[in-house]
C-alpha cells in the first residue's frame, strides 16, 4: 500500500467547500459556472487542487467588479 498523498489535492465536494470556508452549494454552482478548476469524475467524485483554486481566485478578483443579479 502506497501512504504517500499528493500534497493539496481536494478529494471530495465537501474537501472543496471546507477550503472554501464552507462554501455553501450555491457559491459551488457560481464558481464553477465562473470557471473554477474542479474536475468533476464519474459518480460524482470531485477532485481539485488547492494551488489551481487559489490562483483562480487570485485571477478572478483581479479584474474589474461585475454585478449580477
Amino acid at each position: 500500500m502506497n501512504d504517500k498523498t499528493i500534497s493539496g489535492l481536494l478529494d471530495g465536494k465537501d474537501e472543496i467547500r471546507t477550503f472554501l470556508n464552507n462554501a455553501s452549494d450555491i457559491k459551488l454552482k457560481q464558481y464553477l459556472k465562473a470557471g473554477m478548476p474542479v474536475k468533476i469524475l464519474p459518480g460524482n467524485r470531485w477532485l481539485a487542487h488547492q494551488e489551481n483554486i487559489e490562483q483562480f481566485f487570485k485571477e478572478y478578483t483581479a479584474n474589474p467588479a461585475e454585478f449580477y443579479e
